[in-house]
């Protein structure tokens, strides 16, 4: 199985600042992961949205 992954810098929409419990603009980073087979068929997707100070990456 391989994977991509992907995140960046954003500012909150305003439907993901009222999920979020932030104001609208604030900053958040927005990442988004695709496993696919050892056929190249794409077996999962997730996309991911957090705000400042509320998460950490951990790479090994």
């Amino acid at each position: 199985m391989a994977s991509e992954e992907a995140s960046a810098a954003d500012a909150a929409t305003e439907e993901q600042a009222t999920l979020l419990g932030v104001e609208p603009g604030a900053p958040v980073l927005l990442s988004r992961n695709v496993y696919v087979d050892a056929q190249g068929d794409t077996v999962e997707v997730g996309e991911s949205v957090a705000p400042a100070r509320r998460w950490r990456a951990h790479r090994s």
